[in-house]
């Protein structure tokens, strides 16, 4: 009798996976991932340039002999 392979093998033809390629539908659209990396951007830059601030705070007070309330008051406009 010869050899033969179940069907649920993994060496079965039937549960081999091909890649499948994604429909044109379910790609990104280039100005989405621009979007979404700018945006990521931007947050990144906020947050860098408000902790800069708070570092900065006690430098301008000494600097200008002025309170923390003038300093923010200068800092917002």
């Amino acid at each position: 009798m010869p050899n033969r392979v179940r069907s649920d093998s993994p060496t079965s033809s039937s549960n081999a996976q091909t890649p499948v390629a994604q429909p044109a539908s379910e790609r990104v659209d280039p100005k989405l991932l621009l979007a979404i990396v700018a945006t990521g951007l931007m947050a990144f830059i906020g947050i860098l340039t408000e902790t800069m601030t708070n570092v900065l705070f006690p430098t301008l007070m000494a600097e200008f002999h002025i309170g923390t309330a003038v300093v923010q008051w200068l800092t917002t406009g």
